[in-house]
């Protein structure tokens, strides 16, 4: 019973520790991170999109996204990328910020293709706190490749050809 009623005033005494150490200025920083590819399985012949969302309540410029290191990738090259900020107003009138980075890659092979998180280093702009977010690893199925339109003829060309070899 002794030993219980000193943990309990220390967990007490921790706690009031805690409550006194935060303070009124403390600036809460709300950011999160979104990851997804728009095809859980691609053709060979075509690319995987991959999308790195971030999102926030308030105006754009409350975080400077430092650093975006590019992911670890398997079985898969990259083709290219791309970014774009969007502001919106929510219903309530509050403000909300998205920042999107596209990774389009090329498959190398069939079988399975991974890419591993991205990690991104931002800066709240006005705690002036540096963080990072790490997203996790996402597989991707290479299935056989769709065959081109522009390089299947269909039954019309064939006769029009065929017409052509007559004459």
């Amino acid at each position: 019973m002794k030993n219980f009623l000193i943990f309990f005033i220390l967990l007490n005494v921790v706690y009031l520790v805690g409550s006194f150490a935060q303070t009124s200025n403390d600036i809460k920083s709300d950011i999160e991170l979104y990851t997804f590819v728009e095809e859980e399985a691609v053709p060979l012949n075509r690319e995987v999109v991959y999308v790195v969302q971030l999102s926030w309540n308030g105006e754009l410029s409350r975080y400077k996204i430092n650093q975006v290191l590019e992911p670890d990738i398997t079985n898969l090259i990259v083709r290219g990328t791309g970014s774009s900020n969007k502001v919106i107003t929510n219903e309530d009138g509050s403000i909300q910020s998205i920042k999107r980075i596209t990774f389009y890659f090329k498959p190398m092979e069939m079988g399975m293709s991974y890419i591993n998180g991205v990690t991104i280093r931002y800066e709240d702009m006005i705690s002036e706190k540096k963080e990072s977010l790490i997203a996790g690893r996402i597989g991707v199925k290479i299935i056989d490749p769709i065959p081109d339109p522009k390089s299947i003829m269909d039954f019309g060309d064939l006769i029009l050809y065929g017409f052509i070899l007559i004459i």
